[in-house]
């Protein structure tokens, strides 16, 4: 069977046009036909299997399919036709030049015999066919059997020590050793055309299903787990196997009880491959997801285009504490400086911090003690904490953690509703009136305030000291900047840009991420790129700190 691949060898220059057939006796013979039925000038036969190859006085090879590159070429060179034959051996430096770009030293041993690294790599074949116009062909016989073998006798090697090595393996690299050779093949995204993985096939056990365990993760998504009767697989001893979601465990249908087949996926994560139904127990219960959450046992819900269950009880639950803790600290939520994320684990891990109020709560003597907290880091945290108790109701909402309540979103809510009170007693039919906020995020927002323990949060941390400034319902008209749009970019002289968004805010603006006609002006600092760029293309005003300064505090 003959294929046309004149797409693929898009490498090769006009007018070459390559043919690839299956299997040939010889690929010369097999294009001397073809030149008989008047074929074109630049066909290209490759076959991937070669019965009777010809080379010089007569003699025949078999190439096997992967095991040699068998080609031929038809041309009509303008030279005198008596200088035909001597294209041998320009066709043999010019394959020896090929071979050399992918590093091993090349060369020819006259008349037609390329050889690499001292061993006979093939030859070449010119013959000139009885046709009118008169056409040559040039055979090319590659063999490869060597450096084909030697890669997989050591990927067999290796597979075969696998078990005893020090150190886990999911497969071997093969690449071109040139360097100028890895420079002219270049990658593709993010992976080298000059090396490609041969990956080992997964191992895989028996085993059973002792239990089905329902983890809760740091952001409150809930996961099935398998508890297995332990395997020894990959070279690990495996107990437990991700089931993903309630999803994945009907599909795959794992029961209690069952026997399963289980493998470690990219030799890395247990996972389960498929159930022995053959085996199963009669009384096999289907798993079914709780409703609740196995940790605090705040309602557990599924969003319909989702399919992760996850806890409601964000500020509650201890499996999202540390979460909950670092979200709330972010610079753009409430901010307390100095409070990283291995603090906030050794804070947890230690007890002192159970719930977001708890970080009010804390004394010297407590973080003095703690690793790494000398008596300056406790003061400077201590004092972070003074300070984030004057926040604004924006930042303070979008600290709580609210699924899908972004900054943007907590603004509209801060901007509608002007108070805290207004937003938790809200319903949802009141929600949906507020620029920005759908079914999805009504749902959430009085799903999230519906639970007791949230609520109470929320009044501790009030209890607490922390406060902000809070506003009659609905726009504010009156303020200077109502109806205004204006793009900040660059780096400005004194204030950070979060704290020029929320000047302009506080104004009445509305602060936009690009530039368009609806813009109202560019506050630009300095290195300020192509939103400056496009300001004075399109004729907005383009203000300075001190401007923008000048600006806000306007009647």
């Amino acid at each position: 069977m003959a294929h046309d691949l004149t797409g693929a060898a898009a490498e090769f220059p006009d007018p070459f046009h390559l043919r690839v057939l299956e299997t040939a006796g010889s690929t010369n013979d097999e294009l001397r036909a073809l030149a008989e039925a008047s074929a074109p000038e630049g066909l290209v036969l490759l076959a991937l299997e070669q019965s009777a190859g010809r080379g010089r006085r007569g003699a025949k090879w078999f190439a096997p399919p992967g095991e040699a590159l068998t080609f031929s070429i038809l041309l009509r060179p303008a030279a005198p036709k008596a200088l035909w034959p001597r294209l041998a051996l320009a066709a043999g430096l010019a394959v020896a030049e090929v071979v050399e770009s992918f590093g091993p030293a090349a060369g020819i041993k006259w008349p037609n015999d390329v050889y690499a690294e001292g061993r006979k790599l093939g030859g070449i074949l010119v013959e000139v066919p009885t046709v009118t116009p008169p056409r040559l062909i040039i055979g090319v016989g590659l063999n490869v059997l060597n450096s084909v073998q030697e890669i997989l006798n050591f990927y067999h090697e290796i597979g075969e020590k696998r078990d005893s090595l020090p150190y886990d393996i999911d497969g071997v690299v093969y690449k071109v050793n040139s360097l100028s050779a890895q420079r002219q093949l270049g990658f593709v995204s993010r992976e080298p055309r000059w090396a490609v993985a041969h990956k080992y096939p997964a191992q895989e056990e028996l085993t059973t299903v002792l239990a089905i365990e329902v983890q809760v993760g740091r952001t409150g998504k809930l996961t099935p787990v398998a508890k297995l009767a332990p395997v020894f697989v990959g070279g690990v001893t495996v107990t437990n196997a991700t089931l993903h979601n309630e999803d994945e465990a009907r599909r795959k249908d794992v029961r209690v009880g069952d026997t399963v087949i289980v493998r470690r996926a990219g030799d890395v994560i247990p996972e389960v491959v498929s159930v022995m139904l053959e085996k199963r127990l009669q009384d096999a219960q289907i798993f079914t997801m709780p409703s609740h959450c196995p940790v605090c046992d705040s309602l557990a819900l599924r969003d319909e285009d989702e399919a992760d269950y996850r806890c409601t009880g964000g500020l509650f639950c201890s499996a999202q504490r540390k979460q909950a803790i670092l979200h709330f600290a972010h610079r753009r939520a409430v901010e307390v400086e100095d409070l990283g994320e291995k603090l906030v684990d050794q804070l947890v891990d230690a007890g002192l911090v159970n719930t977001l109020p708890d970080l009010y709560k804390l004394g010297f003597s407590q973080l003095a003690v703690l690793e790494r907290m000398a008596d300056k880091s406790a003061n400077n945290l201590l004092a972070s904490l003074e300070r984030s108790k004057k926040t604004s109701l924006p930042r303070f909402i979008f600290g709580l953690g609210i699924r899908h309540v972004g900054e943007a979103t907590a603004k509209e809510l801060a901007r509608h509703f002007g108070g805290m009170d207004a937003i938790m007693n809200a319903g949802i039919d009141q929600l949906l009136t507020v620029n920005d906020v759908g079914p999805v995020v009504a749902q959430s927002l009085r799903t999230f305030f519906d639970q007791a323990h949230n609520r109470e949060v929320v009044e501790q941390l009030r209890a607490c000291g922390v406060h902000w400034q809070e506003s009659a319902p609905g726009v504010r008209l009156d303020l200077p900047l109502a109806g205004h749009t204006y793009v900040i970019t660059g780096t400005l002289p004194t204030l950070s840009r979060e704290q020029a968004q929320a000047l302009l805010e506080e104004a009445g603006a509305k602060v936009a991420g690009s530039v368009s006609k609806k813009t109202t002006g560019v506050i630009a600092g300095e290195a300020a790129g192509s939103k400056l760029e496009k300001a004075n293309a399109l004729g907005i005003p383009v203000l300075d700190e001190a401007a923008l300064m000048a600006l806000v505090k306007a009647p």
